[in-house]
C-alpha cells in the first residue's frame, strides 16, 4: 500500500513543487505589483497572491429615469357615504360633502357603503384609506384607479388652505388646496339645490 502511494507522490511531486515555488516567487517578488498579500503569504504557504491590476476608470451610469406615465385622467369623485342612519355627524359630514362638490359643479358619484350590492368596493376603498369611517372621499382614475383623499376634516382644511397666500403656498408645495387636488375633476352645471342645514 505505501509503494503504490509513493508511486503516486513521485508522479505527481515535480508539478507540486513547481507550483509551490512559482506561488512563492509571486508573494515575494518586488517587481510584481500586487494589491495585497492574503495571510500567509510571507511565511511562505501555498496561498496565493493577488496580482494587482491597472486602476481603469469604470464609465458611470447614468441614473435610470422611471418611466414617464402619462399623468392619470380623473374621472370623478367618489363620495363613499353610508344610509344607515346611526351617528348624526356623519350624516352631517356626508351632507356638507355632497353639497361642496354640487355647489362647486364638480362630477361626483356618492357610493352607498351600507347596500350590500357595493360592498366589495366599500372593502376595497376602506383598505386603499385605512380606516372605516364615513364619510371618505376618492379620485377615480380612468381604468379604475381610486385615490384617497381624505375625511370632511381634511376637506375642510383644504377649503381653508386656499386662504393661504399664494406665495406661502409656492414656497410649501406639500399643503394641499382644494384646488390643487380637484382641479383636474371634471365640472358640470353646478347645483342650486343644496341642503339649507349645514
Amino acid at each position: 500500500m505505501r509503494v503504490v502511494f509513493g508511486e503516486r507522490l513521485s508522479k505527481y511531486l515535480p508539478q507540486l513543487a513547481a507550483l509551490f515555488f512559482r506561488r512563492r516567487r509571486l508573494s515575494t517578488s518586488s517587481s510584481c505589483n500586487l494589491d495585497k498579500q492574503l495571510p500567509g503569504n510571507a511565511t511562505g504557504n501555498a496561498t496565493a497572491a493577488k496580482p494587482r491590476v491597472a486602476h481603469v476608470a469604470k464609465k458611470a451610469k447614468e441614473p435610470s429615469k422611471p418611466p414617464v406615465r402619462a399623468p392619470l385622467v380623473i374621472r370623478q369623485v367618489v363620495i363613499l357615504v353610508s344610509s344607515y342612519g346611526g351617528n348624526p355627524r356623519h350624516e352631517t359630514e356626508q351632507r356638507r360633502c355632497r353639497d361642496l362638490f354640487s355647489g362647486q359643479g364638480l362630477v361626483f358619484e356618492e357610493l352607498d357603503g351600507a347596500n350590500p350590492e357595493n360592498r366589495d368596493k366599500r372593502d376595497f376603498l376602506f383598505t386603499l384609506s385605512n380606516h372605516k369611517s364615513y364619510p371618505q372621499v376618492f379620485l377615480e382614475s380612468e381604468g379604475n384607479i381610486f385615490k384617497y383623499v381624505g375625511t370632511w376634516p381634511e376637506i375642510q382644511e383644504m377649503l381653508d388652505s386656499c386662504d393661504i397666500p399664494p406665495e406661502v403656498l409656492a414656497k410649501h408645495p406639500e399643503i394641499k388646496t382644494f384646488d390643487k387636488v380637484f382641479g383636474g375633476v371634471p365640472t358640470q352645471a353646478p347645483s342650486s339645490t343644496l341642503s339649507t342645514v349645514w
